[in-house]
């Protein structure tokens, strides 16, 4: 059993080493992932920051009575 592990071991590291397509493609894909990450990233910041950019009035059309109510009840 350890002797088949160990030759799966060698040969993934045979195929990532010396095939150069294969470790070019899996830096590829590293890259894409973390500017996919990035962009999720910015996504999620600016969606913040249109929050933030609610008026008052908006704000307001928002918020239910239950929010009220809530709040109320957290005060107490």
């Amino acid at each position: 059993m350890d002797l088949t592990i160990q030759d799966m071991q060698r040969y993934t590291r045979t195929l990532i080493e010396d095939e150069t397509n294969i470790s070019t493609m899996v830096e590829k894909a590293l890259r894409e992932n973390a500017k996919e990450d990035e962009e999720k990233a910015k996504n999620v910041e600016s969606d913040i920051v249109d929050d933030a950019d609610l008026s008052i009035e908006e704000l307001e059309k928002t918020i239910k009575d239950s929010d009220y109510a809530d709040f109320e009840e957290f005060k107490e």
